[in-house]
């Protein structure tokens, strides 16, 4: 399954803050760098991993898939 362009925003911004800080950003982060909702940003967090783009680890925090 691809992802909408809105979605490859997302996922850009998340792989910057990953090369600046060897660390996916947190929610509140990715809102405020989106511009949207706590919730608009799980939901974008939701469907990034129905596509198989990131993934939880053991302790719950998101990472990006291999």
């Amino acid at each position: 399954m691809g992802i909408s362009e809105r979605q490859a925003e997302y996922l850009r911004f998340m792989r910057e803050f990953f090369a600046e800080n060897d660390q996916l950003p947190p929610v509140s982060v990715l809102a405020a760098g989106m511009g949207v909702t706590h919730n608009a940003a799980n939901d974008a967090l939701t469907r990034l991993m129905r596509a198989g783009v990131i993934q939880k680890n053991s302790v719950g925090k998101w990472m990006l898939s291999r």
